[in-house]
């Protein structure tokens, strides 16, 4: 008896086990995108920016301010009693909704990394027009990588659990 082995080759897609990919949630134009593939972003930083002149962005930024503006007089006017607590509570409620509708605009107009980690891909580039839906960019940590590949009948069994193998990358 001889050791013996048998070299297979098989393509394959290798992918992160954990990834993200964030998607344009406006239609506009890309302005910037500061980082490029394998980059390490951390959660929460701007990837993708698109034009603070959008009109969307405009009109919840005047929208939060003007809230935000009678939010601060109605708290002066509640706190000296000018002002009855139905109608403060209204005033509240509607700077509320103004500050989340703003922070969600400003979101969709500075695309942040979903998660920590590399930047894997990016399928848009400065000067170009996204419709909601588009993927922007995907974002990998790198915690584990996994892959499926597909082996004929013939060679199926040849592969078993815990077999040696290598990955071997092509450009």
């Amino acid at each position: 008896a001889k050791d013996f082995s048998v070299y297979l080759k098989y393509p394959t897609t290798l992918r992160s086990r954990a990834e993200s990919t964030a998607y344009a949630a406006l239609s506009d134009v890309v302005r910037t995108v500061p980082v490029k593939v394998g980059d390490k972003v951390a959660r929460d930083q701007t990837v993708v920016t698109f034009s603070l002149d959008n009109p969307q962005y405009q009109q919840a930024r005047l929208a939060f301010e003007n809230a935000k503006s009678s939010f601060d007089r109605s708290s002066a006017l509640f706190a000296d009693a000018g002002m009855s607590k139905q109608d403060f509570d209204n005033v509240r409620t509607q700077y509320e909704i103004a500050r989340a509708t703003f922070k969600q605009i400003a979101d969709a107009v500075e695309v942040k990394a979903p998660i920590d980690g590399y930047v894997t891909r990016i399928n848009v580039r400065p000067t170009e027009n996204v419709r909601p839906g588009d993927a922007l960019f995907t974002v990998s940590n790198q915690d584990g990588f996994e892959t499926r590949f597909y082996v004929t009948s013939d060679e199926i069994s040849r592969v078993k659990v815990g077999s040696r193998s290598r990955i071997a990358t092509s450009d």
